[in-house]
């Protein structure tokens, strides 16, 4: 039974290790390797469909990306080897969680592990990496990943019961080849640029807005003030999960309702409170379930001095 008991335990940890490392390793490809495909999107029963480059060079990283359905659009940016990245880098700068080495290891004490197998997306093998939160206040992943070159090839975000928010997948993609070869496009080196990637702790102004209990793992990564109109706003992160506190006092705040919606993975959560009887709107607006949203937008206080996020 001891000799059972220890055989079970080495192969969840040698499990574990080689799952956390998978994940490692796809944060790593996304910036270094030369990539294009054909991605399709899908949220709340809407389907897009997306045309992706990624070009990687130096310390630059390269993307374009331009809608082949519904309204014309297309976006691109270039970026440092050190910004975030998301875990579907080529759908938006902002959309999806940002993942560098420090995000990485502080969301590992926040999510388990676990490799489920094999399965084939845009004609490739990728390895099925299981992302299960430790707690009810997050939500679940699962990412399909190549088994050539730990590129993402899928990635869905699950509710708490498991069913389908959004999904991401490739339906093409070619990656390196003639891609290698390809020269950034003069418009690179002054485009939109994101290089800036901050998950320490943010001081919170004097007399700043204070969101008093935030799940275990987050911390704020940015917060601002717009003194002309009194509005706060803060950013939260787990590393790969995140979510924006708006807060807005005064008379605008009188006019603003209460509601609670979703939309795929996102959880807009909009409460008024009164504090010492100042009426206030509370925003919460990220990938969280809609108790999480809820609990943290009513715990909102006003802080009398200099604090750090719980």
């Amino acid at each position: 039974m001891l000799c059972v008991m220890f055989v079970s335990h080495f192969a969840i940890s040698q499990q574990f290790t080689s799952a956390y490392e998978l994940l490692a390793e796809m944060t790593n490809s996304a910036d270094r390797l030369n990539y294009s495909g054909l991605v399709t999107y899908e949220k709340s029963g809407r389907l897009k469909t997306l045309k992706v480059l990624h070009l990687a060079r130096d310390e630059i990283s390269y993307e374009k990306i331009v809608h082949v359905d519904g309204p014309k659009g297309e976006f691109a940016q270039w970026r440092h080897r050190a910004a975030c990245k998301g875990l579907n880098p080529m759908i938006s700068g902002n959309d999806l969680p940002s993942l560098n080495e420090d995000s990485l290891k502080r969301f590992a004490g926040s999510y388990s592990f676990e490799i489920r197998g094999q399965s084939r997306v845009a004609s490739r093998i990728g390895t099925l990496l299981f992302i299960k939160p430790n707690d009810q206040f997050r939500l679940p992943y699962i990412l399909t990943i190549d088994q050539q070159s730990n590129l993402i090839l899928k990635s869905v975000i699950l509710d708490l019961s498991g069913k389908p928010l959004e999904r991401f997948q490739f339906i093409e993609i070619a990656i390196g080849g003639d891609l290698d070869l390809l020269e950034l496009p003069a418009s690179a080196a002054t485009g939109n640029s994101n290089s800036n990637c901050n998950l320490g702790f943010i001081e919170q102004e004097q007399r700043q807005w204070l969101v008093d209990w935030v799940p275990p793992g987050f911390v704020m990564t940015s917060s601002e003030k717009n003194e002309a109109t009194d509005h706060t706003t803060m950013v939260f992160s787990d590393g790969l999960a995140s979510f924006s506190v708006f807060v807005i006092s005064g008379s605008k705040s009188s006019g603003l309702p209460s509601f609670t919606s979703s939309s795929g993975a996102t959880t807009v959560v909009s409460v008024k409170l009164n504090l010492d009887g100042a009426p206030i709107t509370v925003s919460v607006v990220g990938e969280i379930p809609q108790a999480t949203g809820k609990k943290i937008a009513q715990s909102i206080l006003q802080s009398s001095e200099t604090t750090k996020t719980p």
